[in-house]
């Protein structure tokens, strides 16, 4: 579900597994079990920060303790986590870090017609957590980008439509919203090309 590159190593994450390697060789440098795993980011001194969200065998939601931990960058053992009373209360995807502070999507995702759309921002130097609602039209946020000092998010709302978001990184609270009309990306891959944001429509193959 996600893939990070730091130097000559990559942490790629699977749902339920993250794994370190090494870019020249392939070889496996480190494999972690973690339930539920979506996206990564790394910090500066390697460790990896990783959301969690994700459905059980019988397709309901995964009941976990956390939807923010963080992994020891050398060998991805455990090193901890920000309960819902502490950080994100809801399942959470795509995760982002700026100048040491990460920045997480919120969207409960796995929860149909539930989903919301929040901003949180962690900083794990001073231990601080704050979280902020993006609106009714940013509900379902699957994709965090940073550019020109903002962040930007694509939104899957109810699965039938597409926004994009800007957030001023100054001002969490001061939200930006575009309706992409007749654009469905669901949950697939969008980038920044240079000044433009690239987005996937689903069901398009050419």
């Amino acid at each position: 579900t996600d893939l990070e590159i730091r130097g000559e190593e990559a942490i790629v994450v699977l749902e339920n597994r993250v794994v370190k390697l090494d870019l020249t060789t392939g070889q496996t440098l480190a494999d972690t079990e973690l339930l539920g795993a979506q996206e990564a980011c790394i910090l500066d001194d390697g460790t990896v920060v990783v959301t969690r969200g994700g459905l059980n065998d019988a397709w309901e939601p995964l009941d976990l303790t956390s939807h923010l931990v963080w992994l020891d960058g050398q060998d991805l053992s455990w090193e901890g986590e920000l309960t819902p009373s502490e950080g994100p209360s809801l399942p959470s995807q795509e995760v982002t870090v700026v100048d040491g502070i990460v920045y997480v999507a919120i969207n409960n995702g796995w929860s149909y017609t539930q989903e919301v759309g929040r901003m949180g921002r962690w900083d794990p130097l001073e231990g601080t957590y704050e979280e902020w609602d993006l609106g009714e039209e940013a509900k379902n946020p699957v994709a965090i980008h940073f550019h020109d000092g903002a962040l930007f998010t694509v939104n899957n709302g109810d699965w039938t439509s597409t926004s994009v978001s800007r957030v001023a990184l100054d001002d969490l609270a001061s939200v930006e919203t575009s309706i992409l009309q007749g654009v469905s990306a669901g949950c697939n891959a969008s980038a920044f090309v240079e000044s433009k944001l690239a987005v996937q429509n689903s069901g398009e193959t050419g």
